[in-house]
């Protein structure tokens, strides 16, 4: 997989591997600080430790774009250091504008790589029954088949089922919108079948696995009104969604490590440390102002709204565009 060599190159530079694992338990004690520990003070104290350690990052990610992160000795760490607080203090001012950004910066990354990693694992299957060269007609037929069907049963059921619930009126009509997605895919499908007699088979496959994503996106957003605000099931949820974000999250920095030379063509001013620095300062203020509207929960259903909205909105294009993409170009048994 293209992430894990990715991983490899990351952890070839010590002091990027050190910041990335902070980031990962500062965010886990956050995790456990709203869940089990129910402390406000240990929650507060883990936010300025958070604010501090992003205005460190900031620094850093400023340095790294005149020097490689692995070129940083001593000196720099300890000028980084030094030089927090007061970028902290300077950048105050600013600090909600560039959260604005961070925020659409991160629900784009995410929406984006989750479509990624959903038409990445429909192609390899594809492209691994493609190699059989005596038996690919029928089991490429058998895969798109078997997967369209599936993937109408659960939309069918969960569309039902949804409509069904007095409490999550909206939610039937967002799978509806990604049934219409579907079925525009599935049109050029078969205007692809008749043009040039090939099968994007992958695309049912991607069809159950978008799903798979969408129906997360919705049960976090109304995790409070299904499983409550405390208790077992809450916290379990709470758990996996931190389990799923990081994946994500690896997934995202794994995949920019592994295009480091193509990074390098395209953009020469930036470096590859730079651009993960970005994604890690960019995670600990989302997260920052995420607690802190936890903390205030007469806003917090609005803010969870905003999110699931933008998220699903941008996968919902992406799964649009780079889907109708993928149809008319890819080439059977190449990514």
């Amino acid at each position: 997989m293209r992430f894990i060599s990715g991983l490899k190159k990351l952890f070839k530079k010590p002091l990027l591997v050190i910041i990335l694992l902070m980031f990962i338990i500062t965010w886990f004690l956050i995790l456990i600080g709203t869940t089990i520990i129910l402390n406000p003070d240990f929650v507060l104290f883990i936010l300025m430790f958070s604010g501090i350690f992003a205005g460190f990052i900031f620094v850093l990610l400023i340095f790294s774009i005149f020097k490689s992160i692995e070129n940083m000795g001593k000196i720099t760490i300890i000028l980084a250091i030094i030089l927090t607080v007061p970028i902290i203090i300077i950048f105050y001012g600013i600090v909600y504008y560039f959260y604005m950004f961070c925020f659409f910066a991160n629900l784009f990354l995410i929406a984006l790589f989750a479509y990624k990693w959903c038409i990445d694992n429909s192609i390899k299957l594809d492209n691994f029954l493609y190699q059989k060269k005596s038996s690919r007609k029928f089991t490429r037929i058998i895969e798109f088949l078997l997967f369209l069907l599936l993937s109408v049963y659960l939309f069918f059921i969960t569309i039902i089922y949804f409509r069904d619930m007095l409490v999550l009126p909206n939610v039937a009509n967002i799978f509806i919108f990604i049934v219409i997605i579907n079925a525009i895919l599935l049109i050029f499908v078969i205007l692809r079948i008749l043009l040039v007699q090939k099968l994007s088979a992958y695309i049912s496959l991607f069809y159950v696995l978008s799903y798979l994503y969408v129906l997360y996106v919705i049960i976090e957003f109304y995790s409070t009104t299904l499983f409550g605000s405390a208790g077992s099931p809450h916290i379990g949820f709470e758990f996996l969604s931190f389990a799923i974000d990081l994946i994500i999250f690896i997934y995202i920095v794994g995949t920019i490590f592994d295009r480091i030379d193509y990074l390098k063509e395209k953009l020469p001013i930036f470096r590859v440390d730079t651009f993960a620095l970005f994604i890690i300062l960019m995670k600990i203020i989302v997260k920052i102002v995420e607690i802190a509207y936890q903390l205030n929960p007469a806003t917090l259903p609005l803010f969870e709204f905003v999110q699931a909205l933008i998220t699903l909105s941008y996968f919902a294009f992406f799964a649009l565009i780079l889907g109708l993409y993928s149809i008319i170009f890819h080439k059977e048994g190449k990514k």
